[in-house]
C-alpha cells in the first residue's frame, strides 16, 4: 500500500549540528545538564545493559536460530548498550547470522565525551574483548550530524545503523518506509520494510524527558515491531506501562538491578502485519546475485553482497571504462548551504564511504584533509553560509580566506580499492550483457547474441559511464575527463586542493592532476581519448587553484581520460527495475539500478550500493525515506508530466 499524501512525514530541514546534550559529572557518574538526569544506574552501563535490556529482550535466546535480527534502541548515549549487544552477539551469533542495530539518538555526545564514560566502565579497559569493541567503536565514532549513518562490523556480521533526529521525527521516518514517501510529491521511493524483533527504551527518565514515552511515540514502536516481538526498559511508570498495553503489549514487572526494585518488560500479543509477497523474507535470503558493471559501484555492490554471503558474480565487459579506474582520486562530500534530501545524501555518502575505505586500509585510503577552494561566486557564497552553520564539527570542517577544510577526507587508491571490493566475487572481464530479464523468480542476463551467461534471484545493474537501454531515456549527461601525472618537487601540498582542479600526490615525487570537463555529443564510444591540449588546461587550472604546486612541475609522466556520466539535478539515479528489465519500478523485483555519479562516484557509491543490496534483501535501508525518493529515476517522467500534462502539445 502508499501512504496517502496528505499522510506522509513532512522532511524537517535542520541547520548546524545537532543539540548537545551538555554532559556534567558528578561524584564519577556522567549527567545530562539539558535534561538533568544520569546516564546509567549506579550500578553502571555495563550492568544494566545486560540485566535490563540484554536479559529484558530475552537475548540471546531470542535470536537463536535465525538468519537476521532487527533491534531498535531509542536513546544510544555513550553506546554502552551496544556494546554489550555486540560482545554477547560474538559469543552466540547463529552461523552465517545479521544483526541490524538500529539506534536513536536526539543529543548525540562527541567522541571524547564517550571516550570519558567509556573508561569509567571498569570492565571495558579490563576485559581484553570488550576494550578491543570500546577502542573500535571509539575510533570510528558517529559524526555529530542530523540524519542517519551506518557503520558494519563486517567479521562480526552486525551492522549498526544511528538516526541523530528526534524520537518522533525518526520513528515517524521509519514508518515511512513500510513503504516510503515523497514529501516533493515527485515519485514514490524504493518500497522498504522495517520491522523491530527487540526494543530497547533507554531514554532519559519519563519524568525528565516525557516526549520519548508519550503515547504516540509507543504506538509507533508498536506499529514497528514484529509479530512476536519484546521491548525492555528500566522505566516502570504506569503510563508507560498502559500505553503498551494499548498497543498490543503485555507489560510486565520483572526484579530490577541494584537500587531500582523494577523493570519493565513487554512482548507483542497481537500479529503484526503481513509481509508482502513481494518482499524477500530475511531469514532465508538469496544465495547468489549478479552485478553488471565492475566499476566503483558494481565493486561496491559486490562487496555488499558479500557482507551478508551473497555468492556474485560480476559482469564487466571493459575492464577500464570510466574514471573509477584513474590511479588516484580525492574523496570528499559536496555540502549545500541548506539542509536537503542531497545534503543528507552527500553527509552520510561520504561518512559510510570514509568508514569503509579506512577498515579496508591505508593502502588503499589515506586521511590526507582535503583544501576545497570555490570556483566561482555562486560557490563561495554558498561557502559562506556553510560556515555560519556547518552541518559538521570543527574535527571534521574549518572555514577560512574563503576555503573550506575538509579535516577527515582524502585519497583513494583505487588500483588497491577495486580489487579489495572485488576479493570476493566471480569476475567476467570479457563478457558482455545485452539484456536482462526476469523468469521464473530469478534474473537472466543474456549476451548480445541471446546466449544466457548467468541467472541469480538478485541484480544489481551499475553500468557507470557506459549507459545501459534503461537510461538511454534519462536526461544523462556523459563528461569525458583528462587526469595527467608529471615529476614533481614535493613540496607545496600541505592539504591535497579541489575546486575546478585538483591534485594529489602518487607518491613522493609525483602528483596527479585534473581533471577537465567535456560534455560528450550522444553516441559518442565508451572510451576517451587523451590530448596534449586537455594536458594544458589541467596545469593551466591547476595554476590558478595551488600555483606552488603548478610551479614545482617537471617532466610530463602520463595521462588518462575516463567518462562519467551525470544528471543535471547532481544527483543519482537509484531504484528498482521491473521484471521485464527495460523499465523502473516502485516494486521490489530483487533488481535495481545505480547510476549518474558524476565526480562523486568514490562518495556516494559505498552507500548506494549497501543501500540497493539492503532494499533487496528487505533489510533497514541506510537512506532515509526522503533521500530515496529523490533519487528515484522514476522523478524525470514525474516531472516531465507535471511540465508537460497530457493533452498538451
Amino acid at each position: 500500500m502508499h501512504v496517502r499524501r496528505k499522510d506522509r512525514p513532512a522532511f524537517s530541514p535542520r541547520s548546524g549540528t545537532p543539540p548537545d546534550p551538555q554532559i556534567i559529572w558528578r561524584d564519577g557518574n556522567p549527567e545530562s545538564a539539558l535534561f538533568g538526569d544520569i546516564y546509567a544506574t549506579r550500578a553502571g552501563a555495563l550492568a544494566q545493559a545486560r540485566a535490563v535490556f540484554l536479559a529484558g529482550c530475552d537475548l540471546p535466546h531470542a535470536w537463536a536460530g535465525r538468519r537476521s535480527f532487527t533491534l531498535l534502541e531509542l536513546g544510544f548515549g555513550a553506546g554502552i548498550n551496544f556494546l554489550a549487544t555486540l560482545d554477547l552477539w560474538r559469543s552466540h551469533r547463529p552461523p552465517g547470522a545479521i544483526l541490524h542495530y538500529l539506534a536513536i539518538e536526539g543529543f548525540p555526545m562527541n567522541a571524547a565525551e564517550a571516550r570519558r564514560i567509556h573508561t569509567a566502565e571498569p570492565e571495558l579497559g579490563e576485559l581484553p574483548g570488550l576494550t578491543e569493541l570500546s577502542e573500535s567503536l571509539l575510533r570510528r565514532w558517529p559524526a555529530q550530524c542530523h540524519g542517519l549513518q551506518r557503520l558494519w562490523y563486517a567479521a562480526e556480521g552486525l551492522c549498526l545503523s544511528l538516526m541523530i533526529a528526534p524520537a518522533l521525527e525518526a520513528l515517524a521516518t521509519l514508518a515511512a518506509s513500510d513503504p516510503a514517501s515523497d514529501p516533493a510529491g515527485e515519485t514514490e521511493p524504493p518500497e522498504a520494510r522495517f520491522r523491530a524483533d527487540a526494543v530497547f527504551l533507554d531514554g532519559f527518565s519519563p519524568s525528565k524527558n516525557p516526549e520519548m514515552w508519550s503515547p504516540a511515540l509507543l504506538s509507533m514502536i508498536a506499529a514497528l515491531c514484529a509479530a512476536d516481538a519484546r521491548v525492555a526498559s528500566y522505566s516502570v511508570a504506569g503510563h508507560v506501562r498502559r500505553a503498551l498495553s494499548e498497543t498490543g503489549f503485555e507489560p510486565l514487572r520483572a526484579k530490577g538491578l541494584a537500587t531500582k526494585k523494577q523493570r519493565l518488560v513487554a512482548r507483542r500479543a497481537i500479529p503484526s502485519s503481513p509481509r508482502k509477497a513481494t518482499e524477500p523474507a530475511p531469514d532465508s535470503p538469496p544465495a547468489r546475485a549478479i552485478v553488471i558493471g565492475g566499476g566503483i559501484a558494481g565493486a561496491c555492490a559486490a562487496f555488499a553482497f558479500a557482507l551478508r554471503g551473497v555468492h556474485v558474480t560480476v559482469f564487466d565487459a571493459l575492464a577500464e571504462p570510466g574514471a573509477s579506474f584513474n590511479p588516484a582520486a580525492l574523496m570528499h562530500p559536496r555540502l549545500d548551504a541548506i539542509d536537503s534530501p542531497a545534503r543528507r545524501l552527500h553527509l552520510a555518502g561520504f561518512l559510510y564511504a570514509r568508514d569503509l575505505y579506512l577498515e579496508i586500509g591505508k593502502d588503499a585510503y589515506e586521511e590526507t584533509g582535503i583544501c576545497v577552494q570555490p570556483g566561482h561566486p555562486d560557490e563561495a557564497l554558498r561557502f559562506a553560509k556553510l560556515a555560519a552553520a556547518p552541518p559538521l564539527g570543527p574535527e571534521w570542517l574549518n572555514f577560512g580566506d574563503g576555503a573550506i577544510l575538509h579535516r577527515r577526507c582524502g585519497a583513494v587508491r583505487p588500483p588497491i580499492l577495486l580489487p579489495a571490493l572485488l576479493a570476493n566475487a566471480i569476475i567476467h572481464r570479457s563478457r558482455p550483457i545485452g539484456s536482462i530479464m526476469r523468469m521464473d523468480g530469478e534474473w537472466r542476463a543474456f549476451a548480445p547474441d541471446g546466449t544466457l551467461c548467468a541467472s541469480a534471484p538478485l541484480l544489481v545493474l551499475a553500468p557507470g559511464a557506459r549507459g545501459h537501454a534503461l537510461t538511454d531515456d534519462l536526461p544523462v549527461d556523459r563528461i569525458a575527463g583528462q587526469v595527467d601525472w608529471a615529476e614533481w618537487s614535493g613540496e607545496g601540498l600541505s592539504f591535497p586542493p579541489a575546486g575546478e582542479r585538483y591534485a594529489v600526490a602518487l607518491d613522493a615525487r609525483t602528483l596527479m592532476f585534473g581533471a577537465t570537463f567535456d560534455r560528450l555529443p550522444a553516441g559518442s564510444g565508451d572510451l576517451a581519448a587523451t590530448s596534449a591540449e586537455a594536458s594544458a588546461r589541467n596545469r593551466d587550472g591547476l595554476m590558478k587553484v595551488a600555483p606552488i604546486l603548478a610551479a614545482g612541475l617537471g617532466k610530463h609522466l602520463g595521462a588518462r581520460a575516463g567518462i562519467r556520466a551525470a544528471f543535471a539535478d547532481q544527483l543519482p539515479a537509484f531504484g528498482f527495475l521491473d521484471e521485464s528489465g527495460t523499465n523502473f519500478s516502485e516494486k521490489n523485483h530483487g533488481g535495481a539500478i545505480i547510476a549518474g555519479l558524476g565526480s562523486r562516484g568514490f562518495t556516494l557509491a559505498p552507500l548506494l550500493a549497501e543501500a540497493a543490496v539492503s532494499l533487496l534483501l528487505g533489510e533497514p535501508s541506510p537512506l532515509e525515506p526522503v533521500v530515496l525518493a529523490a533519487l528515484s529515476p522514476l522523478r524525470f517522467a514525474a516531472r516531465a508530466r507535471r511540465k508537460y500534462p497530457p493533452g498538451t502539445n
